[in-house]
Formats: structure tokens, sequence, C-alpha cells
């Protein structure tokens, strides 16, 4: 429901997940972001939900994808190592650079960025 939501509002972006966290990078125009966010709040299976970085972009990261979910494990290990914070993705303990370079690293493209 979420990509068909997404489509529907013009969103795009990319879900990472491991087995501890979620970091999801949305993008679209405020009133979008606003109401996915909403949803996501509304969404008993989310908690300690946090926003690293806001704000606007001059062009989109992941313009074809409505939302793609990468696993952290199929990321390629010299771009996760670059991004780790003590040997492990922790998002919520990255930078707001570190975020922004992490997400330029997987914009490349899955095929460039993920093993396998």
């Amino acid at each position: 429901s979420s990509r068909q939501n997404n489509a529907r509002d013009l969103l795009t972006g990319v879900l990472v997940a491991d087995e501890d966290n979620f970091f999801q990078l949305l993008e679209g125009s405020r009133e979008a972001i606003a109401k996915c966010f909403a949803r996501v709040m509304d969404d008993s299976r989310h908690h300690d939900v946090q926003v690293i970085s806001c704000g606007d972009v001059s062009r989109r990261l992941f313009q074809d994808w409505n939302m793609r979910l990468v696993d952290v494990h199929m990321i390629k290990h010299e771009i996760l190592s670059a991004h780790s914070v003590e040997g492990r993705f922790q998002p919520r303990i990255m930078s707001e650079f570190a975020v922004e370079e992490f997400c330029r690293a997987l914009s490349l493209s899955c095929s460039e960025v993920c093993a396998g």
C-alpha cells in the first residue's frame, strides 16, 4: 500500500532496513511528505521515529523509485563501511552530512551500490 500511496502522491525514496533499524528517505512536496509521515506516525508498528534531516533539494535522488526497499546486508561493503558508526548501520546517530552522503551513494543505482 505504501508504494501505491507514494505513486498517487508523487513521492519517491528509499527504505533501508536491517534487523534493528529502518531508515527512510522521502522526496516530494511538503504536503505529500507530511501526509505520509502522519501515516507512519499513526502506524503502531513504528516506534521511536526520528527526523534526521528535512529540507528542500534541487533534484530528487530516487526519482525512479516510488519506495525501494534495500536490505542493509545487500549493500556493498565499501559503501556501508564508509557510512557505518562503530562498524554498524546506525542511522539515528549518523550526522546529517553522513546521511546525505549515504543517500547519494545509494542513489547511484542499486546495481552499483548493492551486492548480489
